[in-house]
């Protein structure tokens, strides 16, 4: 058994970091110069990799949304659409209560949207139908991440609550709860948001059919 005080055991991210040798030989000196160039060169290459990357991108994303938006005018004719999908997930249906599946079968339309240059966040907006919770046809939940600082806020509009509602609604629901939460993340993207965007609504079709599990979705 290891003596506790020993700092040998410690993990490496604990331990102090070695300095760099203040004293380098002429050679040691001239192969880090050319080292360093090299280097200099690969990250100016990942930076124009990541811009053009970022342009196909931005490209595909401009002539994928008249075919979402001609999708989604068909799909909203289509009752409990969305609240099929929605509980068809595997990932998000784990955080509904009966109450969320309540308040999304009144769901009629559901777009995502990307801000700016697609990395600054996206839009989840939803259209509903007349309710007993609120009087909104619409609520929409912006999600922006800030990318030098690693993290991201939610922003979401203000529910209209018809009387007694929304008590009932914050102790019984869960999805529905997130949805409306104007937070920020310091961990970055928010998980649920990503999976309604790049999992739930880019095949909302087969989730509504029940046609995807859990390991397919993450192998697709």
């Amino acid at each position: 058994m290891g003596n506790p005080n020993d700092s040998s055991d410690e993990p490496a991210s604990k331990k102090s970091r070695t300095e760099a040798p203040t004293q380098l030989s002429k050679d040691v000196e001239n192969k880090l110069t050319a080292a360093l160039s090299t280097q200099e060169e690969l990250e100016k290459l990942h930076q124009e990799a990541t811009n053009e990357v970022l342009a196909v991108e931005q490209k595909y994303s401009k002539l994928k949304k008249p075919l979402f938006e001609k999708r989604d005018k068909e799909l909203k004719h289509i009752p409990g659409f969305w609240s099929t999908a929605f509980q068809n997930h595997p990932v998000i249906a784990q955080l509904m209560m009966e109450l969320d599946q309540q308040i999304l079968s009144h769901v009629t339309e559901l777009e995502i949207e990307d801000l700016e240059d697609i990395k600054t966040g996206f839009k989840i907006s939803m259209r509903f139908s007349e309710n007993e919770f609120f009087s909104n046809d619409l609520l929409v939940k912006t999600l922006k991440y800030d990318l030098s600082k690693g993290d991201a806020k939610t922003e979401c509009t203000e529910v209209n609550w018809k009387p007694g509602q929304e008590e009932k609604v914050t102790d019984a629901s869960n999805l529905f709860m997130w949805f409306t939460a104007t937070e920020s993340l310091d961990d970055g993207p928010d998980e649920v948001a990503s999976q309604i965007k790049d999992s739930l609504y880019m095949d909302a079709i087969r989730f509504f059919k029940n046609e995807l599990t859990e390991e397919e979705m993450y192998n697709r």
